[in-house]
């Protein structure tokens, strides 16, 4: 649309903002310059020579000479804020007509008026640890907050807040609000009707008074407002009539104990002087060597601690950066069998790895006394079904049975540290499995103690009919870095996880015990005291195996904060393909800039930068008035659970551990920001179906021997030949073959290993048979 003043000049509507053309130049006016919405569907020219312009978001008064805008929206009348296009009138008598979704507004521009009503203000409410102050003789208020001049307030009534409203009806909506505590707050915080209350917490003894103002829907303030005092009295130990008598007391004892103590010293003979002095001499010898000792091993043991955690942050770093492109190239449905299996062996390598340093940190933790439980409620059944599904399909690929035991009477839903029952009973039945080649596994739960209605004794029993442990092993099988059994079955682990599950199990109150015969199996049990909760409706959420590649809707923008180029590089490549606006920062100083410039939808930054740190980042971000709502998530390599409970105390919505997995992001993103996903074909690799039902004839044990260190190796063409070469041996070995060949197909190299090991000592027993 183009259109000519009485000037002569020549304004045009265009879906970015207006322009103006004076002959010469064009000038732009968009948003940024007060324009209503930069979708412009009509102009008019009133009588007094103002541009009325109508927009998508709402109609604009714009007074070429001043270049100002004065905006109106529905709250002022109108019949929408989007207007449609072309739809604009204006009348022989001035009238001005402009035409919308909802109708159309028909107004003389000279006969609106600005709201010149200065709005009183009032406090509506007051409020002790978010509950109503009550009026009362031995209440803080004496009469309603709004008439009270004053309130006075113990130290133990720190936690209090205001609500106040402005008494101006006119689109009240569009009402502001300015608060602040003097004594306090060092500006006025501003706010909208949306949030007329403030709350404050554990402010000092001392004098503050708190104000607050408020403007009308055209913003008219009553810079006065009203304001209340409030004395918060310190307690009885810090006045100075106290300090005073403290000090007075303390005087008289000094002074009477020095008089004693010269009067002793003076009746004391040379001897007893000589020998106090002596035995004072070694006292303190012995004392300093103590010491020093103590400090030496506290800084030893500080040190070690110190050094495997900043260890875990640097190998945590790269290892983002290596399975997060793993996930990533995962996903592409174009890539080739051969590249899916290499990207299948370096994220299995890379989260074998990541296990290592947190069985290494853990252990670190349990001797520096810094391991915390952190108890949830959770259903008993579901957690210990799920975690036998787990164990069922390692035991079935060793051909050994697994039973799950549990008492009929055991509570549905308890309250107990979730992750780290599940990290011991993982533990005993992984080394169950590792150690046990035929025969059965078993996890039974039994109820030993109901102790009243809220608690009760549960027993943990993992029971195998494995190789079992010597009298020698079982007094160390519980040391740091001890491994028991065949070498070829300690290069599976660490030697970590029982030491790690004992002082787990006595930091939840209990006792992990064993006994064992050799040949015959081993028992490892445990009892724990555990709080029963109410019932809870379990809610599963509903999942789809189908890849993600879009986002249905608006397109989310994400701020990427982070002094490692590759921890970037990760997310905005997993992000940007899938429809996100990213932008990246790294550190906290550049990424607060780029977040007001940005102004994303979600924030991503690490913890640990330098300039400013993540969490100084966090703070500004929440005090900021344009960036205080936005979604922030912390990622961050740190070990210490410090950090991470800090970062949700500064304000970050959520944390999430580096290295970050796909699915938790994706998740959280679409948690917060309410997104629907667009999902493709699948790219999931096929389901074995392992239909053989013969009975399996083992190769000679220099074949399998073979065959088992090529899968250590990941060598598949090798694994292939080999399978060709048995083929044409003897048709007896097809069981076998067509076995090999259905794990092969799908690259489950870690089943072909832990099978082919089974196998290696089935197949001695019947070669030499």
């Amino acid at each position: 649309m183009i259109y000519e003043d009485r000037a002569g000049i020549i304004w045009i509507a265009t879906g970015d903002g207006l322009n103006k053309f004076d002959g010469k130049t064009f000038t732009v006016y968009r948003h940024k310059q007060g324009l209503a919405g930069d979708l412009v569907m009509g102009i008019l020219e009133d009588k007094q020579g103002y541009l009325w312009i109508s927009t998508d978001k709402g109609l604009s008064k714009f007074d070429a000479e001043r270049e100002t805008f004065r905006n109106y929206d529905r709250w002022d009348g109108l019949q929408s804020n989007f207007f449609e296009l072309h739809s604009a009138y204006q009348s022989q008598t001035g009238e001005l007509f402009f035409g919308g979704v909802n109708g159309f507004n028909a107004f003389y521009p000279d006969k609106l008026l600005d709201n010149p009503h200065i709005p009183p203000v009032v406090l509506t409410n007051f409020k002790l640890f978010n509950q109503p102050v009550s009026i009362s003789d031995d209440s803080p208020l004496q009469q309603h907050i709004n008439f009270a001049k004053q309130i006075n307030l113990s130290y133990d009534q720190t936690v209090f807040s205001f609500e106040f409203a402005a008494l101006n009806y006119r689109a009240a909506n569009k009402n502001s609000y300015a608060y602040m505590m003097e004594g306090f707050d060092k500006n006025w915080t501003y706010t909208s009707s949306n949030r007329r209350f403030v709350h404050y917490t554990n402010l000092d003894p001392g004098q503050y008074t708190f104000r607050v103002k408020a403007s009308n829907n055209d913003n008219k303030w009553n810079e006065a407002g009203t304001a209340i005092k409030i004395t918060i009295t310190p307690p009885w130990w810090e006045t100075l009539w106290f300090e005073g008598a403290m000090v007075v007391l303390f005087i008289v004892i000094l002074i009477v104990g020095v008089r004693w103590r010269l009067y002793t010293i003076r009746t004391q003979n040379q001897e007893l002087e000589t020998q106090v002095a002596e035995r004072t001499r070694e006292l303190k010898k012995e004392k300093d060597g103590a010491e020093i000792l103590r400090e030496k091993a506290e800084v030893a043991n500080q040190a070690k601690s110190t050094f495997l955690a900043n260890m875990s942050h640097e190998l945590r770093t790269p290892l983002n950066g290596i399975l997060g492109y793993a996930q990533i190239l995962r996903r592409d449905p174009s890539i080739t069998t051969q590249q899916r299996h290499g990207l299948n062996v370096i994220e299995q390598s890379g989260n074998h790895l990541l296990n290592l340093i947190n069985d290494v940190l853990d252990l670190a933790k349990v001797e520096a006394g810094k391991i915390e439980l952190y108890n949830v409620d959770f259903n008993l059944h579901m957690f210990l079904t799920g975690m036998g599904e787990i164990i069922r399909i390692r035991a079935e690929c060793k051909e050994i049975i697994f039973n799950l035991e549990m008492d009929s009477i055991l509570p549905n839903d308890i309250n107990g540290d979730e992750k780290r029952l599940r990290q011991v009973l993982l533990n005993l039945l992984g080394n169950s499995v590792k150690f046990t080649d035929s025969g059965n596994i078993t996890l039974r739960v039994e109820v030993q103690n109901q102790l009243d209605k809220s608690y009760i004794s549960i027993r943990f029993i993992v029971e195998d009919t494995g190789v079992g442990i010597t009298p020698e092993d079982l007094k160390t099988i519980f040391d740091p870095f001890h491994q028991v059994g065949e070498r070829e079955r300690q290069t599976k682990g660490t030697g970590l996880g029982l030491s790690i599950s004992r002082n787990l199990v006595e930091l939840m109150g209990g006792e992990l015990q064993v006994e064992s015969q050799i040949g015959s199996g081993t028992k490892f049990w445990f009892d724990l005291t555990l709080q029963v909760t109410e019932h809870r409706k379990i809610v599963k959420n509903i999942e789809t195996n189908l890849p993600i590649i879009g986002i249905k809707g608006k397109t989310p923008k994400v701020l990427v904060v982070d002094n490692n180029w590759e921890n970037r590089a990760v997310l905005v490549d997993l992000l940007t393909p899938l429809g996100f606006e990213t932008k990246e920062a790294n550190n906290g100083s550049k990424g607060l800039e780029k977040a007001m410039e940005f102004l994303p939808d979600v924030i991503i930054t690490d913890l640990v930068m330098p300039e400013m740190d993540g969490f100084e980042l966090i703070r500004q971000i929440r005090k900021s008035p344009e960036l205080k709502d936005k979604i922030i998530i912390a990622a961050s390599a740190s070990v210490y659970e410090k950090d991470q409970n800090k970062s949700l105390t500064v304000g970050s919505n959520v944390f999430l551990s580096k290295p970050i997995k796909i699915d938790s992001l994706f998740a959280q993103l679409q948690q917060q920001l309410n997104l629907t996903w667009v999902y493709g074909e699948s790219v999931t690799e096929e389901v074995i179906v392992e239909a053989v039902e013969q009975k399996i004839v083992f190769p000679p044990t220099d074949v399998v021997a073979e065959m088992y260190e090529l899968s250590l190796m990941g060598d598949v063409n090798g694994l292939a030949q080999e399978l060709t070469k048995l083929s044409q041996t003897d048709t007896k070995y097809q069981p076998f073959i067509r076995k090999m060949q259905a794990l092969l197909k799908n690259y489950q190299l870690e089943k072909i290993s832990e099978w082919l090991e089974s196998c290696r000592e089935v197949a001695l027993v019947n070669n030499i048979s």
